[in-house]
């Protein structure tokens, strides 16, 4: 058992999982900063409305979670935000990149296949059938 039993049910839980040898090991210091960063962030602190219910339904159990209250987070969805905005950028060029590629490669097909149709050498004495023999 934890010396003194946390105030929270949560953080008293978590305690409890630790092996009692190593539980044994944290000063009382620790034992408070452990307990304080698992109460921290949890849902349901600081919420002017804060409804949880379990919807019973034929086969299944749904719940529904309801929070209201001051968003305290604008630090965290700032950078939330230029993640999300750097993701979606290279997101967007590598399907760019995926989508262009072959219209690239049939234009430039298309174009070698009008030069041959048209008979114009580019360059005398080199083609392209020489070159796909050695590969």
């Amino acid at each position: 058992m934890i010396d003194g039993p946390s105030k929270d049910p949560y953080a008293h839980a978590v305690m409890e999982r630790i092996s009692p040898g190593i539980r044994a090991s944290f000063t009382p210091a620790q034992r408070s900063a452990i307990e304080q960063a698992l109460t921290a962030d949890q849902i349901g602190k600081g919420h002017a409305v804060d409804i949880r219910l379990t919807i019973p339904l034929f086969l299944a159990r749904y719940y529904l979670v309801l929070l209201v209250g001051r968003d305290r987070r604008v630090g965290t969805r700032r950078s939330e935000t230029r993640r999300q905005q750097g993701l979606s950028v290279s997101s967007l060029l590598l399907f760019f990149f995926i989508a262009v590629s072959p219209v690239v490669v049939a234009i430039l097909v298309i174009l070698y296949a009008l030069k041959a149709a048209l008979g114009i050498d580019l360059i005398p004495n080199a083609h392209l059938k020489d070159l796909l023999r050695f590969w």
